[in-house]
C-alpha cells in the first residue's frame, strides 16, 4: 500500500467522527442562527423560484412545458451546486483561525461543507418535490434513476470543491473569481431555460458545462420522469473521480504548507 492510501486511511480512520461533529454542529448553529431556522433551507429555493418565476413566465413570457416544477427544481439543484462550490473552495482559508488552534488534515474543511450541503439539498429537495408531486405538478416514473443522478452530482462536486480548496488560499482572490463566474453560470446552466432553446450550433459549448447536464438530470427524473443522460453523466462522473484524485493528492501534498500562507 503506497504513503497515500495509508495516510488517507489514517485520516479517515481518526478524523471522519472529528468531521462528522464539525458537521452536526455547522447545521446545528445554522439552524439557531435565525427564528426560523431550518425552514429557511427550505424557503429559500422557493422565494427565489416566485421572484424568477415573475421575471421570467410573467415578465418575459417564457413558456415551457410544467415551468413551477421545472424552475423550482432547477433553482434547488443549482443552489446546492453554486453553494458547495464556493463554500468548499473557501473553507480551507475561512478556517485559518482553527488551524492555528488545531493540527487536523485540511481537508476536513471542504469535506465538511460537501456533508453540510448535501443535507440541506436533501431535505430542501424532498420537500419541495413533495409539495409539487401534491399538486399534480411531477413524476414517480423516474425515481428509479435518481440515485445515479445524485451519485453523480456528490461526486463532481466533491473533486471540484477539492481542487478549488486546494487553489484559493495561494491566490485568494478566487473567492471573488467564484462568485462571478457562479453568478455567470446561473444563467448559462440551463436553469431557466430548456436546452431546445440554445441555438444548435451552440449546443456543443452549452453541454461543455457539466452543471447543464446534472441539472436537467434532477429535471427528467424527478419532473418529466424519464431517464437522464447516461452518457453525460458518465463522463461527468470520470472527470468527477479524476479531480477527487487531484484534491486528495494536493491536500496530502500540501497539508503542512497551507497554514503558512494563512498566518
Amino acid at each position: 500500500m503506497d504513503p497515500m492510501t495509508q495516510y488517507l486511511l489514517a485520516a479517515a480512520k481518526r478524523y471522519i467522527p472529528v468531521m462528522g461533529h464539525i458537521s452536526l454542529s455547522g447545521l446545528k448553529k445554522e439552524a439557531a442562527g435565525t427564528f426560523g431556522g431550518f425552514l429557511w433551507w427550505i424557503a429559500e429555493p422557493l422565494i427565489y423560484g416566485a421572484i424568477y418565476y415573475f421575471v421570467f413566465a410573467v415578465v418575459f413570457q417564457i413558456r415551457t412545458e410544467n415551468f413551477v416544477a421545472f424552475l423550482l427544481v432547477g433553482l434547488t439543484a443549482w443552489r446546492w451546486i453554486s453553494l458547495t462550490m464556493t463554500l468548499a473552495g473557501a473553507s480551507v482559508q475561512a478556517n485559518a483561525a482553527l488551524m492555528r488552534q488545531l493540527h487536523i488534515p485540511k481537508i476536513i474543511f471542504p469535506l465538511q461543507v460537501i456533508v453540510v450541503q448535501v443535507f440541506k439539498f436533501l431535505l430542501a429537495m424532498s420537500v419541495i418535490w413533495s409539495i409539487l408531486t401534491a399538486i399534480g405538478l411531477t413524476s414517480w416514473s423516474g425515481l428509479i434513476y435518481l440515485p445515479v443522478v445524485f451519485f453523480v452530482s456528490v461526486v463532481f462536486l466533491s473533486g471540484a470543491g477539492l481542487v478549488l480548496s486546494v487553489i484559493t488560499p495561494f491566490f485568494p482572490d478566487m473567492r471573488n473569481i467564484n462568485t462571478l463566474v457562479f453568478r455567470a453560470l446561473l444563467f448559462l446552466s440551463g436553469v431557466f431555460f430548456e436546452s431546445s432553446r440554445v441555438p444548435e450550433d451552440l449546443l456543443i459549448y452549452f453541454y461543455m458545462n457539466p452543471f447543464v447536464t446534472l441539472i436537467e438530470g434532477f429535471r427528467d427524473v424527478l419532473v418529466f420522469g424519464v431517464a437522464p443522460d447516461f452518457q453525460g453523466h458518465a463522463i461527468i462522473l470520470v472527470v468527477g473521480f479524476a479531480l477527487m484524485a487531484i484534491g486528495l493528492y494536493a491536500h496530502h501534498q500540501l497539508n503542512r504548507v497551507f497554514p503558512r500562507y494563512l498566518t
